[in-house]
């Protein structure tokens, strides 16, 4: 939680579930969706809790053409960002083929799992955090997003150019006082911001595959 901020919905750092939302109303970036019909939306394909398929990349590029363009550079250059869950998940894409459809030659069982699950999907790079929303993949395009800096990440100045301080303590008396050790503070002020809402898509309520079976 950021430091001045309540801790709810959108009063910090803003990213991924701030800007890509399938909505017409409400505002972002402080302007009103309504206002701006389409364009302050993300398209989304809501998977119903079915997995994701070998199909879905080629849909969202589709979504994402439809909305800018087929020679606009966006529309090529997304990746994906998604938890663990569906990482597992484009892995089995690939397992539940070779289960299938191959027979290993000789008279020796081969080790039919590779050591890393895939890296891409789709071709596309596959950014795995354990912090993501689980049953969801977002299509993220690099370069519309940005940082918008008012204070640069510096430590914090009590006056003066100082940037250290001992640390006070509460005797109990009134008096204050101050221990041995000394204290500094980094502090900075801002925030990320996507110019292009429209260059992304959303593969949301998708089946999470179960790791404990």
């Amino acid at each position: 939680m950021i430091q001045g901020s309540s801790g709810a919905l959108n009063s910090g750092i803003t990213g991924i579930y701030t800007y890509q939302v399938a909505a017409t109303t409400g505002t972002v970036l402080n302007l009103s969706r309504a206002t701006y019909p389409g364009q302050l939306s993300t398209p989304t394909i809501n998977k119903g809790g079915l997995p994701i398929n070998t199909t879905d990349p080629y849909k969202v590029q589709i979504l994402i053409r439809r909305g800018l363009g087929d020679d606009n550079e966006h529309a090529k250059n997304f990746e994906w960002v998604c938890g663990a869950d569906q990482e597992l998940a484009v892995a089995q894409l690939y397992t539940n083929v070779l289960q299938q459809n191959y027979v290993p030659p000789g008279d020796k069982a081969l080790d039919m799992t590779k050591e890393y699950m895939p890296m891409t999907y789709g071709g596309r790079q596959l950014h795995v955090s354990y912090k993501a929303k689980q049953g969801r993949l977002d299509a993220v395009c690099p370069e519309t997003w940005g940082i918008i800096e008012t204070v640069e990440p510096s430590l914090y100045d009590f006056g003066d150019g100082v940037t250290t301080m001992p640390v006070p303590a509460n005797d109990g008396t009134g008096t204050t006082t101050y221990r041995t050790s000394s204290i500094f503070y980094y502090h900075s002020f801002l925030n990320l911001f996507n110019a292009n809402m429209k260059a992304a898509a959303v593969l949301s309520n998708c089946s999470v595959p179960s790791v404990t079976s």
